[in-house]
């Protein structure tokens, strides 16, 4: 399978370092918006009257 993988990098232009790297970048982002939209869930309960 790794080969297959190898060549669609090939193929597309890309190499499995940017691959791994996007990876990481996502992950962290995925992180970063998850403790983000929790802590707008807890402003609106601790303020259901203002909009956030």
């Amino acid at each position: 399978m790794d080969y297959s993988l190898n060549k669609l990098y090939t193929t597309i232009g890309i190499s499995k370092q940017a691959v791994s790297q996007y990876q990481k970048r996502q992950e962290v982002f995925d992180t970063s918006l998850l403790q983000l939209l929790t802590e707008a869930d807890e402003l609106r309960a601790e303020h259901p009257g203002c909009g956030v």
